[in-house]
C-alpha cells in the first residue's frame, strides 16, 4: 500500500495533475512561500462546477484518505510490538533452524512491508500540502458544510 494522500489526489484530479502539482510545490519550497495559487486555483476550477452532492462525496474520501493516514501512523508502535512479541515467541518454541529462518524472515518481511507504508505515510510533506490545498477548495466552495 502506497502514500493515501497521493492515491486519493490521484483518483481526484488525475496523475498528471497530480505530477504536475508535486512539481510545483518542489518548485515553490526553495521561495519559502505558503502560498500554492496555482494548485487552489486549478482545484478550484475543476470543482467549481460540481453540485453539493459530489462535493460532500468528496470531503468524505477526503476526511476518510486523512483517518486512514492517521491510523497507520498511530498503529506502527503496535505493529512493531507484535513483530518483537512474534520473533520472541517463535524463538521461545525453539523450532528447526529452516523453519525458524523461514517464520523469522516472514514476520520481518511483513514488518518491513508495514514499515515502508508507515514511512511513506509519515514523511509526504508535498502530498500534505496538496492536500490542505485541496480541503481549503473545498471549505470554500462548500462553506455551510459541517465537517464529518
Amino acid at each position: 500500500m502506497g502514500n493515501v494522500f497521493k492515491q486519493l489526489v490521484r483518483k481526484e484530479f488525475g496523475s498528471r495533475n497530480y505530477e504536475r502539482y508535486c512539481k510545483y510545490i518542489y518548485g515553490e519550497q526553495d521561495q519559502n512561500t505558503r502560498e500554492n495559487k496555482m494548485v487552489f486555483e486549478e482545484m478550484y476550477a475543476a470543482l467549481k462546477d460540481k453540485d453539493a452532492h459530489v462535493l460532500q462525496e468528496k470531503r468524505k474520501r477526503l476526511d476518510s484518505a486523512i483517518l486512514q493516514a492517521f491510523w497507520i501512523c498511530r498503529h506502527y508502535s503496535l505493529a512493531a510490538g507484535a513483530t518483537t512479541f512474534t520473533i520472541l515467541l517463535i524463538l521461545l518454541l525453539t523450532p528447526a533452524i529452516e523453519i525458524l529462518v523461514i517464520a523469522v524472515g516472514s514476520v520481518l518481511a511483513a514488518f518491513l512491508a508495514k514499515t515502508c507504508e508507515y514511512i511513506s505515510n509519515k514523511y509526504c510533506y508535498v502530498d500534505a500540502r496538496i492536500i490542505l490545498i485541496y480541503k481549503s477548495v473545498l471549505d470554500q466552495l462548500s462553506p455551510g458544510q459541517p465537517e464529518a
